[in-house]
């Protein structure tokens, strides 16, 4: 059963990690080809899901990693497959169904399809040809898995996987684009900065132009995958951030790049630098959320301003202009904030008058009966 055989392949890298040396790289082999060429489609995802372990295991392998291993991470037909059968992967036709199978219809709703059409639809290939193009998931696993598989390979045989990463982050699927953009600055880190400025300007560039989760996922970690980057490839990576700051529609993921450049502004205010560094804030400054220019305001004062002065009296200049605007606006709320502020004065200073002119005519009318209490009291003597 197929469920036996995806628990034995899950458990391959554990197994894998027992074996001496020698007998790990001809064990690791015949174990991928096999599972990655069963009938069986969750098996061959269970083969793809641990394949990123398997190729971490010949990290300090003189020889380095299998190319059978290699070739099944990448999708591409090994010479060992192609060997084996008479016909290679890229020649197997995909497998109809049955004709014998008879598809009644569903009597009730929460009826099953019948066991022989699933069984069939094991085998079902989808529209691309090749042994890569079976599996729905190969990309996305394929994705997940890829930081590792470079860290095995190494910066010297990037150009291995250069071709690959391209394609990956293309992909029509939005889980692939939004896992690779996620690990890109650590792609940076391992393959060097020449290589960075090479390879991933241009991923950075679509990713930040796709959607909200995508954006998200390279924005978190930009400081770092700057910091990969040559000054020249880190200027021109925020030369892409500012030309695609229209793109981004969240204004706080705007607000987190104005943040970010409090991280990463004073390290390149060199060179062409200086102006990338300028030309992200001349976009927050000029951002239609006040948050974001707020940010931006206070990312002027940690600009050194004897590397560069030009640039640093023209965001001054911009800083003072936005206060300006700031307390042009304050200004313009404080008549109607004391027209509220005296008309309660007035109403407080009424209400006491009130209370004085009661306390005033109570005090005389007390005062007129004291005056004419020993007259009533004679006239009323008086009377016989």
């Amino acid at each position: 059963m197929w469920h036996v055989r995806r628990a034995a392949v899950l458990a391959l890298p554990s197994l894998c990690k027992c074996l001496p040396r020698p007998s790990l790289r001809s064990q690791a082999v015949k174990a991928i080809v096999q599972f990655g060429a069963d009938d069986n489609r969750n098996v061959r995802s269970g083969a793809l899901e641990v394949c990123g372990e398997l190729v971490y295991l010949f990290h300090e392998d003189p020889d380095g990693v299998p190319d059978e291993l290699l070739a099944f991470f990448l999708g591409k037909p090994s010479s060992s497959s192609s060997a084996d059968s008479p016909s290679g992967p890229a020649d197997r036709a995909p497998l109809p169904l049955s004709p014998q199978i008879e598809v009644s219809p569903l009597v009730g709703g929460l009826d099953s399809p019948p066991t022989a059409l699933l069984e069939a639809s094991q085998t079902w290939s989808p529209v691309r040809p090749g042994p890569a193009s079976r599996d729905p998931d190969r990309e996305i696993l394929t994705a997940f898995n890829f930081p590792a598989v470079v860290l095995t390979l190494g910066r010297s045989n990037w150009h291995l996987l250069r071709d690959a990463h391209r394609t990956l982050c293309q992909d029509h699927v939005e889980k692939v684009r939004q896992s690779l953009a996620s690990s890109l600055h650590e792609v940076a880190k391992i393959i060097g900065p020449e290589q960075s400025d090479q390879a991933l300007l241009e991923p950075l560039s679509w990713f930040l132009h796709d959607g909200d989760n995508i954006q998200a996922a390279v924005l978190e970690t930009l400081p770092s995958l700057l910091a990969s980057f040559t000054p020249g490839g880190a200027a021109r990576a925020l030369a892409v951030v500012a030309d695609a700051w229209g793109e981004i529609r969240l204004w706080r993921q705007r607000e987190h790049i104005a943040g970010q450049l409090a991280e990463v502004g004073p390290g390149f205010m060199n060179g062409d630098g200086a102006d990338a560094v300028l030309g992200v804030l001349v976009k927050a400054f000029k951002d239609s959320v006040a948050a974001v220019r707020e940010q931006a305001v206070l990312v002027v004062r940690l600009l050194p301003r004897r590397v560069f002065p030009g640039v640093t009296l023209t965001l001054f200049s911009i800083t003072r202009a936005h206060r300006s605007r700031l307390s042009s606006r304050r200004a313009s709320r404080t008549p109607s904030r004391a027209t509220s502020s005296s008309r309660s004065y007035l109403s407080s200073a009424a209400t006491r008058a009130t209370a004085t002119a009661a306390r005033t005519s109570r005090r005389r009318s007390r005062a007129c009966a004291q005056r004419l209490a020993p007259t009533c009291l004679r006239s009323t003597c008086s009377r016989p």
